[in-house]
């Protein structure tokens, strides 16, 4: 994976926790004067994105190979 690409998930995994962050602060629905009510994603799911992404950045940078190295001896 290139530097872009790792670059991409960084950005990414940011919008991830701002969201969380987001909901955390202004909670997870609100609704306006007008009748209009709007929903944010689920705690649960922008978890689950952001340890996906985690475990992408984490191969990509190659600290969690898919295959390690066995010393035969």
């Amino acid at each position: 994976m290139s530097r872009k690409d790792i670059s991409h998930l960084i950005d990414m995994r940011n919008k991830v926790r701002l969201a969380i962050s987001e909901i955390m602060t202004a909670g997870q629905s609100m609704s306006l004067d007008d009748g209009i009510s709007y929903t944010r994603s689920s705690l649960r799911q922008l978890h689950q994105y952001e340890r996906m992404i985690n475990g992408q950045i984490a191969r990509a940078s190659g600290a969690n190979p898919m295959f390690q190295g066995v010393r035969m001896g």
